[in-house]
């Protein structure tokens, strides 16, 4: 979920050509949508920092150490 559809970016299947040329088009011509799409991503993106993710990770892992600990007990 890294692209949300018309919010952070445009998906297009695989060797849909035709359907990369009208979206690209789309972009290039709409300012507006251009921009806020942008501005989407660049907010969405902010969830990905290392500051955001590696807390994710503490806490997973510190649940799987207790679950563990726990299962000893």
């Amino acid at each position: 979920e890294e692209i949300l559809p018309d919010e952070t970016g445009i998906i297009i299947p695989q060797g849909d050509k035709a359907l990369f040329v009208e979206q690209l088009h789309r972009l290039m011509t709409d300012n507006v949508l251009r921009a806020g799409m942008g501005k989407n991503a660049k907010r969405f993106a902010a969830n990905f920092k290392v500051s955001s993710v590696a807390d994710e990770w503490y806490a997973l892992f510190d649940g799987i150490k207790n679950s563990m600990e726990n299962s000893n007990d």
